[in-house]
Parts: structure tokens; C-alpha cells; sequence
């Protein structure tokens, strides 16, 4: 499911974790199998793999706590440049 950043945009992730490899039946779609039944306006994708269930934002929403295991799910990206994405997409400030 997409993540509400502070501005009211919401943030669907790619969603195909290491440990559901071997079970794709197991994996959602949201792009193609939820979201055409919803009506949600500022709806952005990203290309990250990350279940949003995982990230825990601070009550003000500046702050968003996401553990380590972001990197291994992203091998293609640099630490920084993985940080500093998902900062500018969730307009918070990323504590790993």
C-alpha cells in the first residue's frame, strides 16, 4: 500500500521482497491490481523496493525510520543515493 508523505502525496514502492523470491503468488501488484479501483490523487511510483508497511514515521512526519535491510533489497543503488531518494520522495528526513 502507497505511504502518505506530510504534503498529502502518496508513494507506492516496488514491492518484491528477497524472502517472497520463491513465492510470487505471495507478492502484490498495487500498481496494476489495487490501485485502478482507488481514487487517489497525487499518486507517485517508485522503483524502490520497499514495503511501506516498514517505514515509521515521527508524529510530525519530518522523520522516517526504515531499517538496513533497504540496502540489500536495493544492491542497484548507492547507500547516499538510496537515502537521498527516498528523503526527496517521502519529504522527510531518513534515519536507517
Amino acid at each position: 500500500m502507497p505511504v502518505k508523505t506530510k504534503s498529502g502525496k502518496y508513494i507506492s514502492f516496488r514491492y518484491e521482497p528477497s524472502y517472497l523470491k520463491d513465492y510470487p503468488e505471495l507478492r502484490t501488484d498495487f500498481r496494476k491490481e489495487i490501485a485502478p479501483s482507488l481514487s487517489l490523487e497525487n499518486l507517485v511510483y517508485s522503483d524502490i523496493n520497499l514495503d511501506g508497511g516498514n517505514i515509521v514515521f515521527s508524529p510530525s512526519r519530518e522523520t522516517a525510520v526504515i531499517s538496513d535491510r533497504i540496502f540489500m533489497e536495493n544492491w542497484n543503488y548507492s547507500s547516499t543515493e538510496l537515502v537521498q531518494e527516498l528523503e526527496q520522495l517521502l519529504e522527510a528526513r531518513v534515519i536507517i
